[in-house]
């Protein structure tokens, strides 16, 4: 028995429609583990998702696999896999089925160590 977690209302869609609708990231104040949200369209065949993080210098330095996502909306966390990361970094996600290559993929920046400012405006929002 399969069971998913969708909306009301919400249409899932066959393998080859689903995409990627959003990818954020956000570095943790500790400036070691990187917070993620990732929100797919819904969808009847569970996709596999790919993360890579990678250095200001494009080696990959962390990432993580989950497979057969189960709802639309993940949040997993990435650790930095270097010590004292400094720079421009990019977190890279890959959606796919099966071994058959990524049919969606995107990337977002952030910087580290983070400012400490984005975790005061966070703070300021109802």
């Amino acid at each position: 028995m399969d069971i998913t977690f969708f909306e009301m209302g919400a249409d899932p869609r066959p393998r080859e429609e689903v995409r990627l609708e959003q990818v954020g990231a956000l570095p943790l104040p500790d400036g070691r583990r990187i917070w993620s949200q990732i929100i797919i369209t819904p969808f009847l065949d569970k996709p596999n998702l790919e993360l890579t993080l990678f250095a200001p210098d494009g080696r990959p330095v962390g990432g993580t696999s989950i497979l057969e996502v189960m709802s639309p909306k993940v949040e997993p966390t990435v650790h930095v896999r270097i010590p004292q990361p400094q720079g421009r970094f990019r977190l890279r996600v890959e959606l796919y089925y099966d071994q058959n290559p990524p049919q969606d993929s995107a990337e977002v920046a952030f910087d580290l160590p983070p400012d400490p400012s984005i975790y005061a405006e966070m703070e300021d929002e109802p």
